[in-house]
């Protein structure tokens, strides 16, 4: 479709409100706990380093508080190998003994982590000391580890889906960035089935510039996830993902991790306690022995010896939480190779980060921002007096065509009443102004790289929708079939309140200049009757207050 047929068909999403299923966060409680499990497979591809290694993943969630939403957890992940089928065979023949029956060491890891109500987790970091732990938001967080592109992840978390803000529709799609990588852009795809029950099928895809490009650009990689997820509690009830590396057009290896929720339990009165009590014992001693592992051939034995003791006597009594076991005997494994000199110096940990997120309500931060397309600029402030409507984007992304178009749509309709302005993130304002060219846009598009941070962009696209007076009253992350309708019904909630104060939350009638000021958008675009794809949802547009 051209690039004017998409600005027509996304205004068509301002007068119909989104239905069906919509995927939200996850709704936990405490005490839930959730066990997954599955297998993690890598593999080299190259002429030099060819081979494939695959491992068990357990990964078990249990919620230690919830408020507001927000929910702490504890977060075991155990990822321990298996043999390769391919060689265990021979390798019984040569050794005389079966690598299937083999007690290999698992790589095992105890955090917590907090879980907001959009699925976004992140480390909390307590004080050093003994138990318990005062969890609790006062804590500070720290950002999860990226995911590792060539080998398998030492903490798990892909079962909490990223969710931009409010209700995902089906069709939607948003994007995420992601330290100094590529943006992740994932999809709410579809309705699935999942041992009876419904579910919604999300997609992910990461890949670096130029991956298509072989001749181009010689190395990259891909990645591509399947998350199923209740709608019912939000809780991913199956993970699939892989990541493929090349160099050239040969593939050089991928990675693959696939597991599935078991059934879910929770934990009430002193069960929960002493699952509770079990786990802040476990990870207090992990972060009593954690800096001194770098010191391993520095200090005395004797030391390292201690803290196994100490371990021995909690392993001894410690029988409420599987994960505690195992997390304190790996403690315990890396001691006793401590005690050898053995370990290696540990990379230092990531400083807390602390974002200030604009909520509705408050005043929006104010700022300048230049046009791509010319020397003027805008500033926030000058436009107090009427609503505005900022559109944050990424450039050519898979998600700003469908951005871009909503706000040319708001932008024609609302002329002279309400300003709208599309800011530009994350690439060039050269990139911008190709896209606002390529699409014939009126809509002021703007480089947004000075307002990014105070608006805390982290995603793509966002839409914010300011006060008369300057104060931020709505915000909306993605975007879907239902975009345009649910910022379009919060302008004419601001409009309907200027005009008359007492019919603030009555949506404003369609009237003979909506009317008209779509025709015109038709015939600007040059759409006949028998060009236009969709004459039925466009007599709903301009009908949508009950006017023809």
């Amino acid at each position: 479709m051209s690039p004017a047929g998409l600005l027509i068909l996304a205004g068509l999403t301002l007068s119909a409100p989104p239905a069906g299923l919509a995927l939200g966060g996850p709704r936990l409680m405490r005490g839930d706990e959730l066990v997954y499990t599955g297998e993690a497979t890598e593999a080299g591809e190259t002429f030099d380093n060819r081979f494939r290694k695959r491992y068990e993943l357990e990964v078990r969630v249990f919620v230690l508080e919830v408020q507001a939403g927000t929910a702490d957890c504890a977060l075991f992940t155990r990822v321990r190998p298996l043999a390769d089928p391919v060689v265990a065979g021979a390798a019984t023949v040569v050794t005389g003994a079966n690598p299937d029956r083999a007690n290999l060491p698992s790589a095992v890891r105890l955090d917590l982590i907090r879980v907001d109500a959009r699925g976004r987790v992140s480390l909390l970091s307590p004080p050093p000391g003994p138990p318990p732990i005062p969890i609790g938001p006062e804590l500070d967080t720290l950002s999860p580890p990226l995911l590792p592109i060539d080998t398998f992840p030492t903490i798990e978390h892909g079962m909490f889906v990223p969710l931009p803000a409010g209700p995902v529709a089906l069709e939607t799609a948003w994007e995420m960035a992601d330290a100094d990588r590529p943006p992740v852009v994932r999809t709410a795809a579809r309705e699935g089935v999942w041992n009876g029950g419904r579910c919604i099928e999300t997609t992910t895809t990461q890949q670096t510039d130029g991956w298509d490009r072989v001749a181009a650009v010689r190395t990259g990689w891909k990645r591509t996830e399947t998350v199923l997820v209740s709608p019912a509690d939000g809780f991913a009830v199956s993970v699939s993902r892989k990541i493929e590396r090349r160099d050239g057009s040969n593939p050089s290896g991928w990675v693959d991790v696939q597991y599935e929720l078991r059934p879910t339990a929770q934990r009430v009165g002193t069960r929960y306690t002493e699952v509770r009590r079990e786990i802040e014992a476990a990870y207090c001693l992990a972060q009593e022995v954690a800096p001194m592992l770098p010191k391993a051939g520095q200090l005395d034995p004797q030391e390292f010896r201690a803290k196994m003791l100490k371990i021995d006597r909690f392993l001894a009594t410690a029988s409420a939480w599987p994960g505690t076991r195992d997390a304190c005997t790996a403690v315990r494994r890396r001691c006793e190779a401590a005690t050898r000199g053995e370990c290696p110096a540990l990379s230092p940990p990531e400083p807390a980060r602390h974002t200030v997120t604009p909520r509705a309500g408050l005043p929006a931060p104010d700022f300048v921002a230049h046009r791509v397309d010319s020397a003027s600029q805008f500033r926030l402030s000058a436009e107090r007096g009427r609503p505005v409507v900022l559109v944050f984007f990424k450039p050519e992304s898979k998600t700003s065509r469908g951005a871009l178009a909503v706000a040319e749509a708001l932008s024609a309709v609302y002329a002279g009443r309400v300003s709208v302005a599309a800011l530009a993130v994350a690439a060039g304002a050269d990139a911008a102004d190709r896209q606002r060219i390529a699409m014939r846009l009126t809509v002021p598009v703007l480089d947004g790289a000075n307002a990014k941070d105070s608006y805390a962009i982290d995603g793509y696209p966002k839409f914010f929708v300011v006060g008369p007076d300057g104060t931020l009253v709505w915000q909306f992350d993605g975007y879907g079939g239902e975009t345009g309708y649910l910022v379009k019904r919060e302008v004419d909630k601001l409009l309907a309140r200027e005009s008359s104060p007492a019919s603030a939350n009555t949506p404003a009638r369609a009237t003979g200049k909506f009317d008209s000021t779509w025709c015109a958008i038709r015939a600007r675009l040059g759409f006949s009757g028998a060009r236009f794809a969709a004459p039925l949802a466009y007599d709903g547009l301009v009908t949508a207050g009950g006017q023809r």
